[in-house]
């Protein structure tokens, strides 16, 4: 049994959010798709005009009844153009399960992987959002603004089934096959030794590595699975990878209402069980789990209408005030003492160690402020403190300060011998199970999710210790 809480820190300035669902396809009509994937004719990239917009994307998506999606026509099983000529995938369903939250149409406008051009078509309004399997990398935060990640996929290495392979250790001095100029081409010179082989496709280096002309192959997870469809058997994908690859929305820079959008309506998805059931038509047997829904999520899902029309900036940006003042004040859990719970001091020593950390690399110093959950909240708020940590998400403080993704789950678990042959619940009927006399609550919480599976237990509060 466990019962998980999201911790999330709290920043004072604007950041970012995520997304929303529709049934409705629109293609566009004066924009005709190509039924093949586009070659891209290498062109100086668009001047990107860092100009102060004024409107939210959430004013044009209210006004025309329409999200226009950024997307990719040739990244299956996330997003191709079919044989009917419509968008279809697992970023496809999730579009149009946000615009049907909304309440507008999905209109599909096929973009490329060039991030400074979706960036400019954001930016003139031809399209409201991407979502094309994109991998949040830290470096395109100065083009686009994302939402919380919506899917974790992973840069692996693909052998045959009957290769000696095990770890990227074997492939010293041995031929690594990857597809010339992508990211994974350059994530794969981290294994020391490989003979980095490029080419011009995945499917070339998949028939290399069948022809034996390669040891291995590398690339996103999803794409070695799907090259390889006809033959799973013959194939193994290594245990290590190479990297994880968030993917999240991208809209508009600075958007904070667009933000806020997005992000409740994928709260609102994974809350329904929307995010699971599309997880399940493309990823069969996997089950949801990158969501983690904050406390007070309203039950119905947002509307486009319900939020500002305009861009909202911070009227003093965070960073650069620490950075004049050289020091960064962090309210949150600390101050567990001696006497305290070992579980409390392990905590108080994991968020400083993991503000020290941040503070290293900012150069500044930390000032530490013993003041917890509202307390720490409102500190930020109010500007007394630039940070909070140890705090759950929470949308009823969303119009006052902004969440970091989550950094720890943290919760109850049940601990019992490791031959007492205990499943679950209803292994424990009638039995005594001892709570820490410090979590009062605990005991309540695990009497009323027994009584769901018609168990009765007794619990008994002991020192943590004991």
């Amino acid at each position: 049994m466990k019962r998980l809480s999201v911790l999330g820190m709290v920043l004072v300035s604007l950041l970012i959010v995520s997304l929303a669902s529709s049934s409705t396809n629109i293609q566009p009509a004066n924009n005709i798709p190509t039924l093949t994937p586009p070659t891209l004719v290498p062109q100086p990239p668009p001047l990107i005009v860092d100009t102060v917009m004024t409107d939210s994307g959430v004013a044009r998506i209210a006004e025309r009844e329409i999200v226009n999606v950024g997307v990719l026509y040739n990244e299956p099983p996330f997003s191709e153009l079919n044989i009917l000529g419509l968008v279809s995938g697992y970023d496809a369903d999730i579009a149009n399960s946000i615009a049907s939250v909304w309440g507008v149409d999905t209109n599909f406008v096929q973009i490329t992987r060039d991030p400074q051009r979706t960036a400019e078509m954001l930016r003139t309004g031809e399209i409201d959002l991407v979502i094309a399997s994109q991998v949040h990398y830290r470096e395109l935060d100065q083009f686009i603004e994302f939402s919380q990640t919506y899917y974790i996929s992973q840069k692996s290495v693909m052998v045959m089934a009957d290769s000696d392979i095990q770890a990227w250790a074997d492939l010293a001095g041995r031929p690594l096959g990857v597809v010339i100029a992508t990211p994974t081409a350059e994530i794969a010179g981290r294994i020391a030794g490989a003979e980095i082989v490029p080419y011009m496709t995945l499917d070339e280096s998949y028939r290399a590595l069948i022809r034996g002309d390669v040891a291995a192959i590398a690339d996103s997870e999803h794409s070695l699975v799907r090259v390889a469809a006809l033959h799973l058997d013959s194939i193994r994908i290594l245990d290590e990878t190479l990297e994880s690859e968030p993917y999240a929305i991208g809209f508009l820079r600075q958007d904070s209402s667009m933000r806020e959008l997005v992000n409740r309506t994928l709260q609102h998805l994974t809350a329904i069980g929307r995010m699971d059931e599309i997880l399940q038509v493309h990823f069969p047997g996997e089950r949801y789990r990158v969501i983690r829904v904050w406390n007070n999520l309203p039950e119905e899902g947002p509307s486009p209408s319900d939020f500002p029309a305009d861009i909202r900036y911070p009227v003093e940006y965070l960073m650069p005030k620490v950075h004049t003042g050289g020091v960064i004040r962090v309210a949150g859990l600390f101050g567990a003492g001696a006497g305290s719970p070992e579980s409390e001091i392990r905590l108080d020593a994991f968020h400083r160690r993991l503000i020290d950390e941040m503070a290293s690399r900012w150069g500044v110093r930390v000032e530490y402020i013993t003041a917890t959950g509202e307390a720490a909240l409102n500190m930020v708020a109010d500007g007394s403190a630039e940070i909070a940590v140890g705090v759950e998400p929470d949308w009823g403080w969303t119009d006052q300060v902004d969440f970091s993704g989550h950094y720890l789950f943290h919760g109850e678990r049940l601990m019992i011998a490791d031959n007492a042959n205990i499943a679950g619940l209803t292994d424990l009927r009638g039995r005594l199970v001892i709570v820490p006399q410090n979590e009062p609550a605990a005991s309540q919480m695990l009497v009323d999710i027994a009584r769901t599976v018609t168990v009765t237990l007794q619990t008994v509060p002991q020192r943590e210790q004991d």
